[in-house]
């Protein structure tokens, strides 16, 4: 009886997984076709590409506070019912934003959004965790991110088309019912996480300090803020130097979609692997790829063969995407994921501040080339620092 139990308890924590990657996709869709049009937005209330960035800027330090100032939240609510609220809150204001024409009733909106974000995704990710059976984490995140990646291919098509076809604001609406299907599907499979702490951290300040207290979380932070950083130089700095050299902006959406199929294509099975071999030699493998394709992209001079290495260089990154969040659960302890893994995500917005406003610095004195030689610098410093990190397989936990 007690196999019995086990096998039906896999294959219930099997089918939320799978309801999870969908829901995910949704959420992919919604979010890349809003983000293609995110910053036009914003520039059509404020009129100046400086005051976008600053409101982009306001936002991002939201968030960065936010992620820890919802850790009691976090810790001492049902995780199913705060996804399904979270979404629900993004339908209500995606149509709003539809409609809106004030500048400070977007900018409420945006801090709302903003803090709801966080909530999204620091619940999603703890329900993964949770209901990922010993040994599977670093399998189901590679799933998990593999369906992420396809939605990031397809929705900036989608978001493109509806701007172009009707007006700004359509796309909020094309949002929000990606968004409407995703909290469908997560209803439907009655997901449930009601894993819960009854007393909590409510010490923004403490919770800053302990979370980089320990050098095993610190390292893993840096490592997968600064090797995913990588993607400032594919979707930020890559498209201008496309259309600089004289292709067009078509062909920058043909690289975007080409760069991210590494990722579709392999991510899982990569995934499988580093559940083998460990996180450690996998991290090592993956950031030596991308440091490899990235300094021959340095060399090259035709930019087809440029963009053809970076493509190269994504293999590199299918292994690091799912593999850098899997290795910082694993080495959590169970009474710490709903406290620091919010926290985690703010490693995103520190790095890319950070390699943002100094790749800017290099583009004012160098060629775009150096570029290349800063991100592969960048990410020889994460190699060097995986000499930190705790060997760890998923079956040592």
């Amino acid at each position: 009886m007690g196999i019995l139990l086990k096998k039906r308890k896999a294959i219930e924590q099997t089918g939320n997984i799978n309801k999870i990657a969908y829901v995910n996709l949704f959420i992919a869709l919604s979010t890349a076709s809003i983000t293609t049009i995110w910053a036009l937005y914003i520039n059509s209330f404020v009129g100046s590409t400086v005051a976008t960035g600053f409101v982009s800027g306001f936002l991002t330090l939201i968030s960065f506070i936010s992620f820890f100032a919802i850790i009691p939240l976090i810790e001492k609510s049902n995780k199913n019912k705060l996804v399904a609220i979270s979404l629900s809150i993004l339908i209500i204001f995606y149509i709003i934003l539809s409609i809106n024409k004030s500048f400070y009733i977007f900018l409420l909106i945006a801090v709302i959004l903003t803090i709801t974000q966080t909530i999204r995704l620091t619940t999603i990710g703890i329900i993964v965790k949770n209901k990922s059976q010993k040994g599977q984490l670093i399998q189901n995140e590679g799933l998990i991110y593999t369906f992420l990646n396809l939605g990031w291919v397809i929705g900036p098509l989608i978001g493109g088309y509806v701007a172009a076809r009707f007006r700004l604001n359509s796309v909020f609406l094309i949002g929000a019912i990606f968004i409407t299907i995703a909290l469908l599907i997560f209803k439907s499979e009655k997901i449930k996480d009601g894993k819960i702490k009854k007393k909590t951290d409510n010490n923004i300040i403490k919770n800053f300090k302990d979370f980089f207290r320990n050098k095993e979380r610190i390292v893993a932070y840096f490592i997968n803020g600064g090797s995913l950083s990588w993607w400032i130089l594919i979707y930020l700095f890559v498209p201008i130097h496309i259309v600089n050299s004289g292709l067009g902006a078509k062909f920058v959406g043909y690289f975007l979609f080409a760069v991210a199929l590494p990722l579709i294509l392999t991510e899982y099975k990569l995934a499988k692997l580093t559940s083998k071999y460990g996180f450690k030699k996998m991290f090592r493998i993956g950031i030596s790829i991308t440091i490899v394709f990235t300094i021959i992209a340095f060399f090259l001079t035709n930019i087809y063969l440029i963009l053809l290495s970076l493509i190269f260089a994504a293999f590199g990154m299918a292994i690091l995407e799912p593999t850098a969040e899997s290795y910082f659960l694993e080495i959590l302890k169970e009474n710490e994921i709903s406290r620091f893994y919010g926290p985690f995500y703010t490693t995103h917005d520190l790095n890319q501040f950070v390699i943002k406003i100094i790749s800017s610095l290099i583009l004012l004195t160098l060629p775009f080339k150096f570029l290349f030689l800063f991100f592969s610098l960048m990410l020889f410093i994460m190699l060097i620092l995986t000499m930190k990190m705790k060997e760890v397989t998923e079956t040592d936990n």
